[in-house]
């Protein structure tokens, strides 16, 4: 049970007390820190609530995170990834908090350990939602998350950076690296394929009846080299690619890179599925760089170990992946342009991007009785 006045006051309280939408990342106050039952009771309220179908899928997150500040009395903080929301974990200081939107049962968090001793007391929201609505809602304290985790297990998500020095080279222009060693695992020499345009007509034929071919474990017979993507993929300098998110922008430039190549990939359709590299058929991992920072993966391009997949019979590492990596601008309208493109082995990542360590990680647990919530 909980005091409806005392639940009032907080309210009261945080509104006088938040000038300008960031009092939810500041210290706690005894006299606005709601206890559990009453978040719960609060937050009860949108659930049912209609979410924007128009938004993508950060931004749906996004709204319902704006959504329960609003409820529990907060201004809509100027954004939830400055610099002031990034300084503590869990995010919302205010209220001890952090949010997560779930539509499975598998929770990542992000660079913290949600049931250190120090946030035991912690809250964590948990909504349970569907492409259409809030479908439920959980509250759980830090402590308690500690019996979610049953592997302890941090998993390293590896960053790199593009230079200036390699951002101004590929200004214009399609920068490739010397080596290609994934012909070594097929202990095929790369002067015995047949010519581009034949292979290329051959993969144009082979998707008439193989719809996800890009998904295919590779053909070494098809493989294009490094040096034959330089050519293919120079044409793309200068293209406008639609960026209403990230996902979208990234979709659109596997599509463009796969149709240089002889593939098509349908509109709306991703051939991202969690592994690497996306187009398994050609050993060739897409990435498009607005911001200096490249997102990896749990991947690291040097590591020497073969990818443990289904389909890499042939001991493929990440050093044998050929990464395309287009550095493009921003524009108005939601555009995207192809400034510069870098082609390069895993083995020769480091002659263009710079490796970060490894800070970044995830704690990964299974949310019990989810299909309950």
């Amino acid at each position: 049970m909980f005091d409806l006045e005392a639940v009032k006051s907080k309210k009261n309280l945080i509104r006088e007390r938040d000038k300008d939408g960031s009092l939810i990342f500041k210290p706690p106050s005894d006299d606005t820190l709601y206890t559990i039952s009453e978040l719960k009771a609060i937050l009860e309220n949108i659930i049912g609530v209609e979410i924007p179908q128009e938004k993508t899928i950060v931004q749906r997150k996004h709204w319902i995170t704006y959504k329960t500040l609003e409820s529990l009395g907060y201004r809509r903080p100027s954004g939830l990834r400055t610099k002031e929301a990034k300084a503590n974990k869990p995010k919302f200081r205010n209220q001890l908090m952090d949010i997560f939107v779930q539509k499975h049962s598998n929770l990542q968090v992000w660079n913290y350990i949600p049931y250190a001793c120090e946030r035991y007391g912690c809250r964590y929201v948990i909504f349970k939602v569907n492409d259409e609505k809030i479908l439920g809602l959980l509250i759980k304290t830090g402590e308690e998350l500690k019996d979610w985790d049953l592997t302890g297990t941090r998993t390293i998500k590896w960053q790199a950076i593009i230079t200036d020095t390699t951002r101004k080279k590929a200004m214009n222009n399609v920068l490739v690296s010397e080596k290609d060693p994934v012909f070594s695992k097929f202990n095929l020499d790369k002067r015995d394929l047949e010519p581009l345009q034949n292979r290329i007509n051959k993969i144009k034929e082979t998707q008439k009846n193989e719809r996800f071919l890009l998904k295919r474990e590779p053909n070494p017979k098809l493989l294009v080299t490094i040096d034959e993507l330089e050519g293919l993929l120079a044409p793309l300098l200068d293209t406008v690619i639609e960026y209403t998110s990230e996902k979208l922008l990234g979709q659109n430039f596997q599509a463009s890179v796969a149709k240089q190549l002889g593939y098509s990939i349908e509109k709306g359709f991703s051939i991202n599925s969690g592994q690497i590299p996306d187009m398994i058929h050609q050993v060739i991992e897409t990435k498009v760089q607005i911001s200096p920072t490249i997102d990896l993966g749990y991947h690291l391009p040097i590591d020497n170990d073969p990818l443990t997949f289904d389909w890499n019979k042939n001991k493929i590492t990440p050093r044998d992946i050929r990464y395309v990596i287009a550095l493009a601008d921003r524009m108005k309208d939601n555009k995207a342009q192809v400034k510069g493109i870098v082609i390069t082995s895993g083995e020769e990542f480091e002659e263009f991007f710079s490796f970060c360590e490894g800070t970044n990680f995830k704690v990964q647990m299974t949310i019990p009785n989810f299909d309950s919530i």
